[in-house]
């Protein structure tokens, strides 16, 4: 069964660049489920690095396109 994580904190950094966010506005966040089926959600600065992010995630080499 899946675990639930609640979140109480928002994250102050970026999970690509390690930027910091600004938590009081709306920031780009992704999702995915690990190999024990926990949630793990990731916060970047922005969605260029939640792009690049995701690309890499995907085996996409920078200048490539997705």
């Amino acid at each position: 069964m899946p675990m639930f994580i609640l979140c109480t904190e928002a994250s102050t950094r970026c999970d690509r660049c390690g930027n910091p966010i600004e938590t009081s506005d709306w920031y780009p966040m992704e999702k995915e489920r690990d190999s024990d089926g926990e949630l793990r959600l990731y916060s970047f600065c922005s969605d260029g690095c939640k792009e690049a992010w995701l690309d890499e995630s995907e085996g996409v080499e920078e200048g490539e396109t997705s």
